[in-house]
C-alpha cells in the first residue's frame, strides 16, 4: 500500500500537459483502465477534481485494484492530479481522447490513426482510416488553448451555464459542429460528409483539396471567387452567417471545387450581430481574392442578399442556430404548419406522405418519452434533438458491462440484517444482555437493546459515510482489526473476574 501510494504521488499534478495524440499506449489499456477514465468521467459533471473515494464508487474497482491502475494511467499522462485540498483526479485531453476513440472503434467507424495533418486555434486534424483502408479525417476539439482562452465570450456553447470545464465546452463544439455538418450535407452543402462523432471528436471523410491560404496561385480564379460567394451568400437564404468565412476555412480541389469547413461558431441571421459577421465574412474574401490572386468583385449585403427573395429554408432553426430564440422557433413552427396545411388543402393530401409523417411522429414521441426533456412541438429532427440533449444534461457514457442501476432497499435491508443478526451472536455485548434479560425486567432490556441498537447503527453509517471521503475501505478494516486484537488482549490481561 505505502509503494502504491508513493507511485501513484508521481502521477501528473495539474499542470498544463501537452495536447498532441498518442495513441502507442492504447493497445495497453485494460478494461479496467477504461472503467477507471469513465468514472472520473462522471465525476467530472459536478466536481473540477473527483475525489479518490467517488472514483471508486463510480469505476467499481476496490481501492487496492483502482491504485494500480491509477498509476498506469497517471504514467500515461491521460489523468491529472490535485493534492491542495483533497486527493482529486480530473481527466486530460489525452485520457478524453482514448475514450472517444475507445467509442468509435467499438462501433466500427474507425480502425486506424495516423499523422497530424493540421492544427488551429481551437482544434486539431489527424489523417484516419477504417476497415475498409478509406481515408478519414479526424477533428479533435482543444478548446481552452493560451492562444484562444477567451472562447467562453466568444463562442456560446454553455448557452445560460455560467461554468463549465474546458473537455465540457469542446464536447458543445464537437456536437455542434456534427450537427451543422450533417444539416449542410443533406441540404446539398459542399462541405465534408460526416460520419460519426463521440465526446470532441468529429469523424469526416477526407476532403480532395488543399487549404486555400496555401493555394499560391489559381488559373482562373473567377470561378473559383463565384462559388465560394455562392456558398457564403446561400448560406445567409438559408438563415445562417458562417462567422469565420477566410482562407483558413476553405478548400480547394485541383478541379476549383471550394469545399467549406469549420462549423462550431455559425449563428442565426437573426442574431444581433448577423450584419456586421455577414460584412466581416464577404469583406474577408474580397480582400484575400484582390490580394492574393488578383481577382476583385463586390458582394451583397445581408439585407441585400435576405430581400433578394424567400428563404431556401429554415437550417437556424433546424440546428438551433445562435441567435435563433425559442420564440421564434415557435412562430416558425406555427409558419410550418400553415404552410403544410394549405398544401394538404390544395393538393387533396397525399396517403403515403401522411404515413410518413405519421410514422416520424410517433418515432419523435418515442424519443421525447425516452429522453424525458424533450419539446413535442420541437421542429428540430429527432437525431439533432437527441444529441443536443444529451449535450445539455452533459451525461457521460455508462461504462460497459458494469450496471447502471443502483442496489435496490430490499437487497440492502436483507444484507444489512442478516450481517447484523449473525454478527451479534458471537459478541460479548448480546451474552450480557441474555444475562440482563434473564435477571432484570425482559420489556426495560428489550427496549434499551433497540434504543442502543439504532443510535449506534445510526453513528456507524453516518461516520462511515464522512470517513468514506477522506479514508479509504482498507485502512477501516486495519482499525478495526487492531482494535478487536487489543480488545482481546485486554479481556485476557484482566481476566474472567473483570
Amino acid at each position: 500500500l505505502v509503494v502504491a501510494h508513493a507511485l501513484l504521488a508521481a502521477a501528473p499534478t495539474a499542470r498544463p500537459a501537452s495536447m498532441k495524440l498518442d495513441v502507442r499506449n492504447l493497445r495497453l489499456m485494460s478494461k479496467d483502465d477504461f472503467r477507471v477514465l469513465a468514472g472520473i468521467e462522471m465525476g467530472m459533471r459536478n466536481h473540477e477534481y473527483v475525489p479518490f473515494g467517488l472514483v471508486a464508487a463510480l469505476s467499481g474497482l476496490s481501492h487496492g485494484r483502482l491504485y494500480k491502475v491509477m498509476v498506469q494511467l497517471g504514467r500515461f499522462k491521460l489523468i491529472a492530479r490535485e493534492q491542495k485540498h483533497y486527493d482529486g483526479y480530473r481527466l486530460t485531453y489525452g485520457g478524453y481522447d482514448f475514450l472517444a476513440l475507445r467509442a468509435m472503434v467499438k462501433r466500427g467507424t474507425i480502425s486506424g490513426i495516423g499523422r497530424r495533418i493540421g492544427v488551429g486555434k481551437e482544434s486539431d486534424i489527424y489523417l484516419a482510416t477504417n476497415a475498409d483502408g478509406e481515408e478519414l479525417a479526424l477533428k479533435l476539439h482543444r478548446l481552452g488553448r493560451i492562444s484562444f482562452r477567451r472562447i467562453k465570450e466568444k463562442r456560446d456553447y454553455l448557452r445560460h451555464r455560467k461554468h463549465g470545464s474546458w473537455l465540457y465546452l469542446s464536447r458543445l463544439a464537437a456536437l455542434k459542429e456534427y450537427a451543422f455538418m450533417q444539416a449542410l450535407h443533406r441540404h446539398g452543402f459542399v462541405v465534408p460528409q460526416p460520419v460519426d462523432s463521440s465526446r470532441h471528436c468529429v469523424l469526416m471523410k477526407k476532403v480532395d483539396g488543399f487549404p486555400m491560404h496555401v493555394v499560391k496561385h489559381i488559373a482562373d480564379p473567377g470561378p473559383v471567387f463565384d462559388r465560394a460567394a455562392n456558398i457564403l451568400t446561400r448560406l445567409a437564404r438559408c438563415g445562417l452567417v458562417h462567422c469565420d468565412f477566410n482562407e483558413f476555412n476553405l478548400m480547394v480541389s485541383d478541379a476549383g471545387i471550394v469545399t467549406l469547413i469549420d462549423f462550431p461558431q455559425m449563428v442565426s441571421v437573426d442574431h444581433p450581430n448577423a450584419a456586421s459577421l455577414f460584412e466581416r465574412d464577404a469583406k474577408g474574401l474580397r480582400l484575400w481574392f484582390a490580394r492574393k490572386y488578383d481577382h476583385d468583385c463586390e458582394l451583397p449585403s445581408l439585407a441585400e442578399v435576405l430581400a433578394e427573395g424567400e428563404r431556401e429554408m429554415a437550417l437556424d432553426a433546424e440546428v438551433e442556430a445562435s441567435g435563433f430564440t425559442a420564440k421564434m422557433r415557435g412562430e416558425y413552427e406555427e409558419l410550418v404548419t400553415e404552410q403544410v396545411g394549405d398544401g394538404d388543402a390544395a393538393e387533396g393530401g397525399d396517403a403515403d406522405a401522411d404515413d410518413d409523417a405519421d410514422d416520424d411522429d410517433d418515432d419523435d414521441d418515442d424519443n421525447a418519452a425516452a429522453d424525458g426533456k424533450e419539446d413535442a412541438n420541437s421542429s428540430t429532427p429527432k437525431h439533432l434533438r437527441r444529441r443536443a440533449s444529451s449535450a445539455s444534461r452533459s451525461r457521460p457514457v455508462p461504462v460497459r458491462g458494469r450496471p447502471t442501476v443502483p442496489m435496490s432497499a430490499f437487497a440492502v435491508l436483507a444484507t444489512t440484517f442478516t450481517m447484523t443478526f449473525l454478527g451479534e451472536w458471537g459478541d460479548r455485548s448480546q451474552i450480557a444482555t441474555i444475562a440482563m434479560g434473564a435477571a432484570k425486567d425482559p420489556l426495560g432490556v428489550c427496549v434499551g437493546g433497540l434504543i442502543g441498537h439504532a443510535l449506534c447503527t445510526g453513528l456507524a453509517v453516518l461516520g462511515g459515510k464522512l470517513l468514506a471521503t477522506r479514508i479509504s475501505e482498507r485502512a477501516v478494516l486495519i482499525v478495526g482489526g487492531v482494535l478487536f486484537l487489543a480488545f482481546a488482549v485486554h479481556s485476557l490481561w484482566a481476566g474472567p473476574d473483570a
